[in-house]
């Protein structure tokens, strides 16, 4: 899906200006203006991201309160990105019956 934004002149010519910095320090180049754009407002995102979540115990509050509305979501999500290169558990059960994860 394609979308359109206006910009200023000013900013416009301050995002070519950055644009040679860019190219340099990344090592890329874009073969557009919008994959440019793109990539910018990815690495806004990412920093705007970063500065909310800075703090160790707001990223767990975060986490905590994702997982209250979104369990299922959650969980999938911690399961692919922390423990994707492992082995699933396998459950054995306890003599009290009660599973244990090996």
């Amino acid at each position: 899906m394609s979308r359109s934004i206006e910009i200023s002149d000013e900013l416009w010519r301050r995002l070519q200006a950055l644009r040679t910095i860019v190219d340099r320090f990344a090592g890329l180049t874009f073969d557009t203006d919008s994959s440019y754009v793109e990539f910018l407002l990815n690495l806004a995102i990412h920093k705007v991201l970063s500065d909310v979540l800075s703090d160790p115990d707001a990223r767990l509050d975060v986490i905590k309160a994702l997982f209250s509305r979104y369990p299922e979501a959650v969980a999938d999500a911690i399961n692919s990105i922390m423990f994707e290169d492992e082995e699933p558990q396998t459950e054995v059960r306890r003599e009290s019956g009660a599973p244990m994860y090996t």
